[in-house]
């Protein structure tokens, strides 16, 4: 499937009111999603997840507007508080699963 497609059914999947996408994924760059997202949907908000990110992928994630910034593994709980933050207006955060 072309990048292009895969933004932009990212990009549709974002009129929900929240997300999750990996920074690093085959294919595809989950700060380009996030850029993306936050373009056509300014209100949804966007939880980054990152193994293999840098600490400079997390800073430009959250720049970029990102709801939280995750390192993997994510435990459930961090994940939904997270996204109860997310969902409630709750400032972004660099959590560790």
């Amino acid at each position: 499937m072309p990048l292009r497609l895969r933004i932009r059914i990212a990009a549709a999947l974002a009129a929900l009111a929240a997300g999750c996408t990996d920074v690093k994924m085959p294919g595809v760059n989950g700060l380009d999603v996030l850029r993306t997202i936050t373009r056509a949907y300014p209100d949804t908000k966007v939880i980054l997840m990152t193994g293999h990110g840098s600490a400079e992928d997390i800073e430009l994630g959250l720049r970029l507007g990102a709801a939280a910034c995750l390192q993997k593994p994510v435990d459930l709980e961090t994940l939904l508080e997270a996204a109860w933050s997310a969902a409630s207006g709750g400032e972004a955060a660099d959590g560790e699963g």
